[in-house]
């Protein structure tokens, strides 16, 4: 889904205006939507964390300030977008506990007989 580019700008038409509430929360909603698509949990979680650590930071900025980092942020979700696309194109083959992982098992019919590959033996197969 592709984000309106447009916000509010002055009566020069000028892109250095403070853009809306709905525009910014739109940003958000996308750009956590995106992380959300991600393959591997480790960067999944990394970018949705990210995300809402760079929206708190540009919590109290306006003017200038604002309309460049919502520009910003147009260019992280389209960067978003292309890590998706890629993280689907190539999935790690060791994506354990990610999406994969789990969708693996469960169309095989086990739980997760890969953790004591993983891991290392249990006790009992050590003889303890």
């Amino acid at each position: 889904m592709l984000i309106a580019l447009s916000f509010s700008a002055s009566s020069r038409g000028d892109m250095s205006a403070t853009p809306s509430r709905q525009h910014v929360l739109g940003l958000f909603r996308s750009l956590l939507r995106q992380a959300g698509r991600l393959e591997d949990y480790n960067f999944r979680s990394y970018a949705k964390r990210r995300v809402a650590l760079g929206f708190q930071e540009g919590r109290s900025s306006s003017g200038e300030e604002a309309a460049r980092e919502y520009r910003d942020g147009v260019k992280n979700l389209e960067m978003l977008k292309r890590q998706a696309l890629i993280s689907h194109l190539y999935p790690s083959k060791r994506s354990y506990g990610g999406r994969r992982a789990v969708q693996e098992n469960h169309n095989r019919g086990t739980e997760r007989p890969d953790v004591v590959q993983i891991y290392g033996p249990t006790n009992n197969q050590i003889g303890w």
